[in-house]
């Protein structure tokens, strides 16, 4: 199951469960400890059979691809995966290997070279993973050029469509 993570992200995911057993043996008990290195063994598997189905990374508008899901907001270049056709396709695939479609963000900001955009997109997760766990292992792993910054976060999706508020 290994085979496709690097050797980083493999020791990486190692090392954070070993952690985390560690640490609620010491506060809560060995029985409860096994319960949650459980449950990062499943997820981990879990990762690796979305991986495998394609949906590691998620699909990502950009203005050469999509350009009809970018529009300009103030310093930011903003692309909306959210409002592909494809969309539906996607969700439906990750429902069927198991996951559970998370919108997220990903920012980036280079004022060096004057470039700001902003991604939204669908991340398929593991309904065995812990959400906030892995958008933060995947933001801590972004790597931009220097003088640049980068972060991925959960996207809270608007109730209403701006085109609906004006209505």
């Amino acid at each position: 199951l290994f085979c496709a993570r690097s050797l980083e992200t493999t020791g990486s995911m190692t090392l954070n469960m070993a952690l985390k057993l560690f640490l609620i043996t010491a506060i809560t008990g060995s029985s409860h400890a096994r319960t949650i290195f459980a449950a990062d063994e499943t997820c981990t598997a879990d990762l690796a059979t979305l991986e495998s189905a394609g949906l590691k990374e998620p699909p990502e508008a950009t203005l050469l691809t999509t350009p009809d899901l970018c529009t300009k907001e103030d310093l930011y270049l903003v692309c909306d995966y959210l409002g592909s056709e494809n969309l539906d396709e996607y969700t439906n695939k990750c429902n069927a290997a198991g996951g559970d479609i998370i919108p997220i963000v990903k920012a980036q900001t280079c004022e060096a070279y004057d470039i700001y955009t902003k991604s939204i997109s669908p991340l398929c997760v593991p309904t065995s993973c812990d959400v906030d766990e892995e958008i933060a292992t995947r933001d801590a792993a972004l790597t931009g050029f220097p003088g640049c910054d980068l972060s991925l976060q959960r996207y809270d999706v608007p109730d209403k469509c701006t085109a609906d508020l004006a209505t």
